[in-house]
């Protein structure tokens, strides 16, 4: 019996077709997943070299500052006494005069963490972070620091603006209580490579700047952008009358740009501190804390501490501002930091001076805070008797108001 017939040639033909066929087609799939293999090898060292140097990028120093809201102090509280020394101490103490302690009232003074010195710059991860940060914003470099400036001679300059702030609020609040003050503008140091080395002196008493009277600290820099015509490109030179050892010396000066809390100004390149004298005894501990701009917190804080009342009554109220002896807040830097950490703390009301009201609507208001533009040292007291009492706040002035929008 037979079970199996013998193959035609025909058909042999046939089957070795297919098997070739076949064979082709599983080597061209073998070569494709080589191919394929070798593309995803080549790949992936490409996708890990860029990762690598992504990396490498990303921890590479960035020629950038980033501004971000730093701790609040509440000026009628305390403070730590130093970094070793934990001990709490009043930040405004008065002495030679009849003081009232405030109520449950708050007066917060703002300051502002600037991450980056030029010796140690932040990396290219911290600046994306603070780009997508609402309350941050991010600075060249240069913005921030003088050509060649170090970190160290900026805290220097911080300080020495801090002590002269201080003692400018210290004199406006003393005069607004009806106090006599003798005032004064001593040159501390004088810069290098500043406009005015080689004149100016240290201990030289600055009297006017082309004929404008100069005692303050913030009335130096406003004096020399008018004076010299305020355009930075073509700045003109100023005439700087300075008491000497009691002989008066005129210096012409041509200024230069520079840069003051991230602003650039006309500047004579020199650090000054306001000399006054007081009839009391006053004295402002901040610890580390430097910069012009808690003038108007501390003239209101020992405005408070004078007279027998409750300048709060009870509003937590935060603010920032230079202040000049005559009462005049001033610009500062660094608003919307501030009026981010004042939504943070929970503060009733925000004083901000009417020339930075550009920078709070660019840079926008968070949350719900009110915010109030102030020009002098009695519209910020009388700012917060309004609010306190419940009375009309539609007259008082907003940075909305002040700019027509």
């Amino acid at each position: 019996m037979t079970f199996f017939s013998e193959p035609s040639s025909e058909g042999d033909a046939r089957v070795r077709e297919q098997s070739e066929a076949f064979a082709r087609a599983h080597e061209a799939n073998r070569r494709r997943s080589e191919e394929g293999s070798r593309r995803a090898r080549v790949g992936l060292v490409f996708l890990s070299v860029g990762m690598l140097l992504l990396v490498a990028l990303g921890f590479s120093p960035a020629p950038y500052v980033v501004r971000s809201p730093g701790p609040v102090f509440d000026a009628l509280g305390t403070v730590q006494a130093s970094q070793e020394d934990t001990t709490q101490v009043e930040v405004i103490t008065i002495g030679g005069a009849d003081t009232f302690e405030p109520s449950d009232g708050q007066l917060d003074v703002m300051t502002v963490n600037v991450g980056g010195r030029p010796e140690n710059l932040p990396n290219w991860f911290e600046v994306f972070l603070a780009l997508v940060t609402p309350s941050n914003d991010v600075l060249p470099v240069e913005a921030y620091y003088a050509d060649a400036e170090t970190g160290e001679q900026r805290d220097a300059q911080n300080a020495a603006l801090m002590q002269g702030s201080e003692a400018d609020a210290i004199a406006a609040a003393l005069i607004n209580e009806g106090y006599d003050v003798g005032t004064a503008l001593a040159i501390v140091s004088v810069g290098e490579d500043g406009a005015a080395a080689g004149m100016l002196e240290p201990g030289d008493i600055v009297k006017s700047v082309s004929g404008i009277p100069v005692d303050s600290t913030e009335g130096l820099p406003a004096a020399v952008a008018e004076a010299s015509g305020g355009n930075l490109d073509s700045l003109g030179p100023v005439d700087v009358v300075v008491d000497r050892a009691g002989e008066s010396k005129t210096f012409s000066i041509t200024p230069r740009p520079g840069l003051v809390e991230g602003e650039e100004r006309p500047l004579l390149g020199v650090t000054v501190a306001t000399q006054h004298e007081f009839p009391i005894d006053v004295d402002i501990e901040l610890g580390n804390v430097g910069g012009p701009s808690a003038g108007l917190i501390f003239a209101l804080a020992v405005s408070d501490k004078l007279v027998d009342g409750d300048l709060t009554q009870g509003l937590h109220v935060a603010g920032t501002g230079t202040m000049s002896p005559d009462g005049t807040v001033g610009s500062i830097g660094g608003i919307t930091q501030k009026l981010y950490a004042a939504v943070e703390v929970g503060a009733d009301l925000f004083l901000a001076p009417a020339d930075n009201c550009q920078d709070v609507l660019d840079g926008g208001i968070p949350g719900d805070i009110p915010v109030y533009a102030v020009s002098s040292l009695n519209e910020a007291e009388q700012v917060i008797q309004t609010v306190g009492e419940g009375g009309d706040t539609a007259a008082l002035r907003t940075c909305e108001s002040v700019l027509g929008s």
